[in-house]
C-alpha cells in the first residue's frame, strides 16, 4: 500500500511507478507532469487521489486561477 488508499496489483503497477517518479521529481524541484489514460473503471482516479497525500503542500493564492503571485511585476 502506498499513500492513503492505494493498493498495488498487476494492473496498476506502471501507473504507480509513473506517479512515484512524478512525486519524487516534485520534491527535487523539477516536476514531471503525467497524463493517465486507460480503460474506464480501472482505478486511475482512485490511485492518483490516494497518492496526493504524498505531495508537498502548496501555498494557495486567493483569486488567481494559475496560483501565481504577481507581486514581482510591481517591483
Amino acid at each position: 500500500m502506498i499513500g492513503d488508499e492505494v493498493v498495488l496489483h498487476s494492473g496498476n503497477k506502471n501507473l504507480a511507478e509513473c506517479l512515484k517518479i512524478a512525486i519524487l521529481s516534485t520534491y527535487l524541484g523539477a516536476p514531471i507532469h503525467i497524463h493517465a489514460t486507460g480503460l474506464r473503471g480501472i482505478g486511475k482516479t482512485t490511485m492518483i487521489r490516494g497518492m496526493r497525500g504524498l505531495l508537498p503542500q502548496i501555498e494557495r493564492i486567493k483569486g488567481c486561477e494559475f496560483n501565481k503571485s504577481w507581486d514581482f511585476i510591481y517591483r
